[in-house]
């Protein structure tokens, strides 16, 4: 079918990006990265879902219906019907990828013409499958972007029936990888995974994340005032991030140095669990906050002696690069990260880390006094270590120029 760029120029393109997780949500492609797009001469229109994640209920403002337009600093977003659900169920799962897979199919059937190419943020693989099936008949072409490799992701998880679903997904998951034009990957391992998988070496584009929400002003080293020394985590408290084992070695690190203390910072499906785990073992040196607004969130770093990066062992650890990588590193200050694959490599790189195993509450013990006695100016070296890594490999500059780069070689086709 033949479109006309309404700007008049080869290299623009209308895109409708789609993603299950948009702003407010703390998604790594959202308002500054559309923005971007547009800054390039595209026409962009966000396609999402009402917003629920983490905790499973829509945020406050939000109220579900069929449709709602919305627009936030200049970004057109449409949020379609979703059955929101982060629990462990996997047909309350099921439902929510699936409400909004039915969605954003019909949007795309009848308004697929309106554009030249659909970005679709993945997971779930069931964005992909709207994409796929509702530009049929308009020979719409997508991009789709792996944050998460499908169905290991879900093979591995804690949800009900996720084994059972996860070999349905499978071949669907290759489906979408085959007939996308072009595949943007998260890591180099996950890219060189899919390619092998679905035999697609020649569409993968390996675009690192950049790190979200870092203050402008620099970390200050200002520790909290009685002494103590806390190891901040800062996001989703989920099972796969095993914090269970973390919140053991605070334990077993207050034996040796009672000033380290470990602070638990945000909400997910697991939060009840490790508050059972950490009120069983008397951990009174593990502190539990709730998300905190943007305007708090740099005074609470300040006072993080070091972060903590953790991941359960999980063959899917190896093609993962967890987002908060990359904003540890940027603010600039020591990481303790109980983490393997290609993540572990690069952090022990950087050289802003010190690297466990994940899962060994011993060694991250070990890990955490060593970090709470380490001399001061290690630690800053440590973190002036991590902000150089992260602008020479992480920077969003260097991502938005290889966005621009995969948007152009569909520009070019269409040409």
């Amino acid at each position: 079918m033949n479109k006309t760029n309404p700007k008049g120029a080869s290299d623009h393109l209308r895109i409708l990006f789609l993603n299950q997780i948009f702003a407010p949500e703390p998604a790594v492609k959202s308002i500054n990265f559309v923005k971007s797009l547009q800054s390039r001469g595209h026409t962009v229109k966000v396609v999402t879902c009402f917003p629920s994640y983490p905790g499973g209920r829509v945020y406050s403002g939000y109220k579900l219906a069929l449709w709602q337009h919305e627009q936030i600093e200049g970004v057109k977003i449409l949020r379609l019907f979703n059955i929101p659900s982060h629990n462990l169920s996997g047909l309350w799962r099921s439902i929510h990828f699936g409400s909004f897979m039915i969605s954003a199919f019909f949007y795309i059937l009848f308004n697929g013409w309106r554009f030249d190419v659909v970005y679709v943020g993945h997971p779930g693989i069931t964005t992909g499958l709207s994409a796929l099936f509702g530009g049929w008949i308009w020979r719409l072409p997508y991009i789709v972007e792996i944050q998460d490799l499908w169905p290991d992701s879900i093979a591995t998880s804690p949800v009900s029936g996720s084994s059972t679903f996860s070999k349905i997904v499978n071949p669907l998951c290759n489906l979408v990888y085959r007939r996308a034009r072009l595949i943007v990957a998260q890591s180099e391992n996950m890219g060189k995974e899919i390619a092998s998988r679905a035999g697609v070496k020649d569409k993968i584009r390996v675009i690192y994340n950049w790190a979200l929400g870092v203050p402008k002003a620099p970390l200050t080293d200002a520790l909290d005032s009685d002494g103590k020394f806390p190891i901040i985590y800062a996001g989703n408290l989920g099972a796969m991030q095993a914090l269970h084992k973390v919140i053991e070695a605070a334990c077993i690190a207050a034996k040796t140095e009672p000033r380290v203390e470990l602070w638990l910072l945000g909400g997910g499906i697991d939060k009840p669990r490790l508050q059972d785990v950490a009120t069983k073992l008397g951990a009174t040196n593990v502190k539990f906050l709730p998300r905190v607004p943007d305007e708090e969130l740099h005074g609470l770093l300040s006072k993080a002696g070091a972060f903590l990066l953790h991941l359960a062992k999980s063959p899917l650890v190896e093609f993962t690069i967890p987002s908060k990588s990359q904003f540890y590193l940027a603010l600039g200050k020591p990481i303790l990260a109980g983490i393997s694959g290609e993540i572990g490599h690069m952090m022990q790189k950087s050289g802003a880390a010190v690297v466990v195993p994940p899962e060994d509450e011993v060694q991250i013990a070990n890990a955490m006094v060593a970090l709470a006695q380490m001399p001061k100016e290690e630690r800053q070296k440590m973190g002036e270590a991590g902000k150089k890594f992260y602008a020479a490999t992480f920077s969003y500059e260097h991502a938005l120029d290889q966005t621009y780069a995969v948007l152009k070689e569909i520009s070019d086709a269409k040409s």
